[in-house]
């Protein structure tokens, strides 16, 4: 049992670390915390969790005076791309904030904008992204 579990600590230790240099290859900094991944530049962050068989992307949160200008998209293209490198499916919560402001998509808005990425329902909130046939090395 043991055995099993150090295995499975290492191939999330080593996808973690493909992720890290991905990110930094593309102009990110990146906070690392277990298997929980901050991605960040100046104007938006992403958070990442890591898990035995998928990727949560737990958020995207991008700076209000930026909005609308396509840095939420670049940062969900990274978090598809690292899901894509790893060959894991990505899933998430398709829900607007807590505390909502003028900027926040609805819920209906984020559903329409993760399906035009190839996110599926299943269910009301969660949505799910397969990895694409096509894995980079």
């Amino acid at each position: 049992m043991a055995d099993c579990n150090n295995s499975h600590v290492r191939m999330i230790k080593a996808r973690v670390s493909r992720a890290v240099r991905l990110a930094a290859g593309h102009g990110f900094n990146v906070d690392i915390k277990g298997s929980l991944l901050n991605i960040r530049d100046e104007r938006s962050s992403g958070l990442l969790l890591f898990r035995s068989d998928h990727i949560v992307l737990q958020n995207i949160s991008v700076d209000p005076a930026e909005r609308r200008r396509h840095f939420g998209s670049a940062m969900l293209h990274l978090a598809i791309a690292i899901a894509n490198q790893a060959a894991l499916r990505l899933e998430l919560i398709a829900e607007p904030p807590l505390r909502p402001i003028q900027e926040d998509l609805s819920q209906p808005e984020l559903q329409a904008w993760y399906r035009r990425h190839q996110f599926v329902a299943a269910d009301s909130a969660l949505m799910m992204r397969a990895p694409d046939s096509f894995v980079a090395a």
